[in-house]
């Protein structure tokens, strides 16, 4: 495991568990990446942070999933598009929460800002941005809803 930057902001779960290369990094005071118990990745996995990624309990991640909350400069601001990238300033649009029990298949992406309910299903090569709502399956790009798995309602 490869850690990064202000590690003051890291919590992970002892059993959390990637079989493959993990990166994280914390690259702002202040940054945080939580990952809950129960926890597991195939690798490579990439999460990074400057603001704040949340993943939840039970989780399972296939390989070379990558989770970050920031971008090298803000698109909307004219003078981003004169510096070169990797001396722009960080920019955050917002926070990413995964919750418990969500599935993110292979290649897929997790662009700030984020929210991925409860049990959801990400299909592999998903860019996910915005909500996704719990207990739904999710493919492509940008990931779109193609199942929807409602608890049963009791008569």
């Amino acid at each position: 495991m490869k850690l990064r930057g202000h590690l003051d902001g890291l919590a992970v779960a002892s059993d959390f568990r990637c079989d493959g290369d993990c990166w994280l990094g914390i690259y702002r005071e202040g940054g945080k990446i939580s990952i809950e118990t129960g926890v597991r990745a195939s690798g490579p996995l990439i999460v990074t942070s400057v603001s704040s990624v949340e993943i939840g309990r039970d989780s399972l991640f296939g390989p070379n999933v990558m989770i970050t909350d920031h971008y090298h400069g803000d698109s909307r601001r004219e003078e981003v598009y004169e510096t070169p990238p990797s001396d722009r300033t960080l920019h955050s649009p917002g926070p990413i929460t995964i919750g418990a029990q969500v599935q993110l298949g292979a290649n897929t992406c997790v662009l700030s800002p984020a929210v991925v309910g409860t049990s959801v299903i990400v299909g592999a090569n998903s860019v996910v941005k915005g909500h996704l709502s719990a207990r739904h399956v999710y493919v492509g790009s940008p990931a779109r809803k193609v199942i929807s798995k409602q608890r049963p309602t009791s008569q």
